[in-house]
């Protein structure tokens, strides 16, 4: 199975999730996935490193997960917030 899915071209997923959002009456945004675990999605500033590489340091005093600040500043980018918070 997983050799199955590593062969399916990635283009051809997205098509695939596309036709059916559109299917359904979704709309759909593109995100740049590039650099969005460098800003804090709470404070909006920009995170500093610590000893674990997972992990990132708001200078405003508390911890980031590298992964849920990706996903976090990738989800305002898609909202018209974004505007308003400068992401």
């Amino acid at each position: 199975m997983r050799h199955r899915i590593k062969q399916t071209p990635f283009k051809a997923v997205e098509k695939t999730v596309e036709d059916k959002a559109l299917e359904r009456g979704s709309k759909l945004f593109r995100v740049s996935s590039y650099r969005n675990s460098r800003i804090c999605p709470i404070h909006f500033v920009r995170l500093e490193r610590t000893d674990d590489w997972h992990t990132l340091q708001c200078p405003l005093g508390h911890l980031v997960h590298r992964d849920y600040a990706s996903v976090m500043n990738m989800m305002w980018k898609a909202t018209l917030e974004r505007w308003v918070k400068g992401v």
